[in-house]
C-alpha cells in the first residue's frame, strides 16, 4: 500500500514541478517594466504605505495571537 502511495505522491509533486515552471516563464516574459515597476516608478511612496500596513497588521496579529479571547 505504501509504495502506491508513494507512486501517486511522485507523480503529483511532477505535474506540481511543471505547473511551477510554466508559472515562472510566464511570469519572467513581463521584465523589468511590469505592472508592478511601473507603479512603483511612478509613484515611491507606495513602499511607505506598504511598510506601514505590513507593520500594522504584524501588530494586529500578535495582539490577538498572544490575547485572543480577552
Amino acid at each position: 500500500m505504501s509504495a502506491a502511495a508513494g507512486r501517486a505522491a511522485g507523480k503529483v509533486g511532477q505535474a506540481a514541478g511543471r505547473a511551477a515552471a510554466k508559472a515562472n516563464e510566464v511570469g519572467s516574459k513581463k521584465g523589468p517594466d511590469g505592472p508592478l515597476n511601473k507603479g512603483a516608478k511612478r509613484d515611491p511612496e507606495l513602499y511607505i504605505l506598504a511598510t506601514i500596513m505590513t507593520g500594522a497588521f504584524g501588530m494586529a496579529g500578535y495582539y490577538f495571537g498572544i490575547q485572543p479571547w480577552e
